[in-house]
């Protein structure tokens, strides 16, 4: 990672399984400063639960990702939360649409 070969480490998440799970990667990488490329090893971080998950997206910068992998858990106190955190045109409503699924449910 100090080398910041970002194609390399894009071919590597190509990869189906890593010996050593893909937070390593997601943590080097969002300290290396290229949290787009972090974001890539999200959902691949079967280790990590839902909460874990909704954290990473925010670290990435990502909430309406964040509110996606929050509704997937049906955490409406996360959502709202999130919603509180948006910031760009459209993601609040979409957060809301997420919540008002939840909430008919």
């Amino acid at each position: 990672m100090a080398a910041r070969n970002w194609s390399e480490i894009e071919t590597i998440s190509t990869i189906r399984k890593s010996p050593i799970g893909w937070e390593p990667f997601f943590s080097s990488l969002l300290a290396a400063g290229n949290p787009k490329l972090a974001s890539v090893f999200i959902p691949k971080s079967t280790n990590s639960t839902s909460a874990e998950k909704v954290d990473m997206w925010v670290k990435c910068g990502m909430i309406k990702q964040a509110a996606e992998e929050a509704a997937k858990s049906k955490d409406l106190k996360k959502l709202e939360e999130l919603k509180g955190m948006s910031t760009r045109p459209g993601e609040a409503s979409e957060i809301d649409r997420l919540m008002a699924g939840l909430k008919g449910r």
